[in-house]
């Protein structure tokens, strides 16, 4: 078994009053707790419709999730975003009102609780990652204008073996619906200072009201927040310490403050984090690792070019796939896109076996993979289908196996991939 990190899936639950996600035999009770949810269907199968896609988190005291929905409306959107902090899981309705929301009950063995506060419609899905971690700081913070900072105290005492995962939605937590589909959620960690290569974000924005589209990746913020033209501010680590971290804002031409969400993790084993570029054409690549994983984090996106630095803003294709992979066999993802040629178009997918980026012009899969194998400096991706033609950008986490008990390479591995937002 996995000694600190496991992935499985869930049907996301249309009754309550608790929801319980437990992984037969993990042997370990998790102390923190990654969660993504989108309206899936048949799986490997694209739906058509809508768009609704909530990120979050939880520690056994502290609770933060974020929340877009891209409601399909014929040639335009109806597009939505909203922050927590009283949620784990919220999906929004297409019309501002909860469709179906989840908060931390208690960690379990093998698992975790969850309190039910709104059924969820039949069908929605959810991807649950599960730590052992040593010490967790979760919240949210204002990060102000004009270059201004949130110092973020985590008391880990080292800056080894710990990430960070950010989230915001541009706007202000706890303000309720916004119009606009804002979403960035970027990885750092915490075995460098903040220079260029210890993290990166994936942000998209949808224009309520119409079907203009935009998607960035940046390798040297953590956060990115949208506009009606590209990228407008955004939120770099700048300072990692043993018992604190500083975030900056960034003006992108649009000086405004802004909330984000924040989970830092301190990890019992190696933490790695890697910027890999997945080849054009089919077949296997090797993505290295400073050890021997014994499972990983991905955030696939479309975005093509020459290194992320200057990709820039994208006006094409708002895919972005978040599924994670562990060396017992399972992984787990979903997905939703939006069109922006002007058709309005938003799908979603459930996916129990791959990573599927969705390209949203003809509602099918851009860019299919497994896992291969883990094995002793590597991870070993498998591609089936890939349409992009050139370099595709995706960032990912990679967990250290247990010390004297490496992890086992296993063949087609399942990954699920959380794919907000195709072209």
């Amino acid at each position: 078994m996995t000694d600190a990190y496991a992935v499985i899936n869930s049907a996301a639950p249309t009754s309550g009053p608790t929801h319980d996600v437990t992984i037969s035999g993990l042997g370990w009770t998790p102390t923190f707790a990654y969660v993504t949810c989108q309206a899936g269907s048949a799986d490997g199968t694209v739906v058509v419709t809508n768009a609704p896609y909530s990120v979050g988190w939880c520690d056994a005291t502290n609770e933060r999730c974020a929340s877009i929905m891209v409601e399909d409306a014929g040639s335009s959107w109806d597009a939505y975003r909203e922050m927590h902090t009283d949620k784990v899981v919220y999906m929004n309705s297409g019309t501002g009102s909860d469709n179906g929301s989840l908060s931390f009950n208690s960690f379990i063995s093998d698992g975790i609780r969850f309190d039910v506060d709104t059924a969820f419609p039949s069908g929605y899905q959810m991807v649950v990652h599960l730590f052992r971690a040593d010490n967790t700081l979760v919240g949210n913070a204002n990060v102000g204008s004009s270059g201004g900072t949130a110092v973020l105290t985590h008391n880990h005492g080292t800056t080894a073996d710990t990430f960070l995962i950010c989230a915001t939605t541009g706007g202000g937590v706890g303000n309720g619906t916004a119009s606009g589909g804002h979403l960035s959620v970027g990885y750092a960690v915490g075995t460098a200072t903040g220079a260029t290569g210890d993290q990166c974000a994936f942000g998209c924005f949808h224009n309520d009201g119409s079907s203009t589209a935009y998607v960035w990746i940046d390798d040297d913020r953590v956060v990115l927040v949208g506009s009606g033209s590209g990228t407008s501010r955004a939120a770099e680590v700048t300072d990692w310490s043993t018992n604190s971290l500083t975030l900056t804002q960034r003006n992108h031409g649009n000086n405004f403050g802004f909330d984000l969400l924040y989970a830092a993790v301190a990890m019992p084993n190696g933490v790695d984090f890697g910027i890999t570029a997945v080849s054009s054409g089919t077949g296997t690549q090797a993505v290295t690792t400073a050890f021997e994983p014994e499972g990983v984090m991905i955030r696939q996106s479309l975005l093509a070019g020459s290194d992320t630095s200057t990709v820039g803003d994208v006006t094409a294709n708002t895919s972005v796939a978040d599924g994670g992979a562990d060396s017992d066999s399972r992984a787990h993802s979903t997905a939703a896109a939006g069109d922006d040629s002007g058709s309005g178009d938003a799908s979603c997918l459930y996916q129990s076996d791959l990573i599927a980026a969705l390209d949203a012009d003809d509602d099918g899969k851009e860019l299919v993979y497994g896992i291969d194998s883990f094995n002793a400096s590597d991870f070993t991706i498998d591609k089936t289908v890939n349409g992009t033609g050139a370099n595709a950008y995706c960032f990912w986490l990679a967990f250290e196996a247990v010390a004297g008990g490496p992890a086992t390479a296993i063949q087609d591995i399942i990954m699920r991939g959380i794919v907000p937002f195709a072209r």
